[in-house]
């Protein structure tokens, strides 16, 4: 006596139309690329230096945080690979 198949599984996703979204994707995602880290840190460096001859140096903080964004981002970009 065999037994009748299992019902079909219900769809897991269901996504609404790109008009119902709340968030949008952006339409220009710059990833870093891995040869582009070493570009980051002389970058970061090349702001700490600034910014040990002078603390109050606007552009030297500025470079700081983007460095350290970028490199945060890049690393994000790796533990996601981990994991997934």
């Amino acid at each position: 006596m065999l037994l009748p198949p299992p019902p079909p599984l219900p769809q897991l996703l269901v996504l609404p139309p790109e008009e119902d979204l709340i968030i949008k994707e952006p339409d220009n995602v710059e990833l870093t690329k891995s040869k582009d880290v070493a570009k980051m840190l002389a970058q970061r460096a090349s702001a700490q230096l600034r910014l040990n001859s002078d603390p109050n140096d606007f552009e030297a903080i500025r470079m700081l945080k983007e460095a350290d964004e970028k490199v945060a981002f890049s690393f994000s970009l790796t533990i996601n690979d981990d994991y997934s």
